[in-house]
């Protein structure tokens, strides 16, 4: 459904979408995701009818942009942090076991 919009109307919408996306917590929920799919035509359309971005535009894309980089840096760091925490309590279980084992070995050896 095409709409007649023009440059500034255009311009204006994109910044207000960019904008809903910034505020959004996590990049990855459905409301957002909606929202980049709009906002990807709108520049796609943008793009192909070679509109000026305004300045204001610009920024706010450069800060969408550089704000889901480090949200996404964010969670691989989180993700590898986990990983890593569950290796100890393995080891952690390991060594309980073992344990254990000496301490049942312990009370058959006395009991003999």
């Amino acid at each position: 459904m095409p709409v007649d919009l023009d440059d500034a109307e255009v311009a204006e919408l994109i910044a207000l979408l960019t904008e809903q996306i910034a505020n959004e917590h996590h990049r990855a929920s459905p409301r957002a995701m909606v929202l980049q799919a709009i906002l990807d035509k709108l520049e796609s359309e943008d793009t192909q009818q070679t509109r000026p971005q305004t300045e204001r535009t610009r920024r706010i894309h450069a800060y969408v942009t550089r704000w889901t980089k480090e949200v996404e840096a964010e969670e691989q760091t989180f993700e590898r942090e986990q990983v890593r925490a569950q290796v100890p309590s393995w080891i952690t279980t390991l060594i309980m076991c073992a344990g254990l084992l000496a301490a049942i070995a312990l009370i058959v050896y006395v009991s003999r």
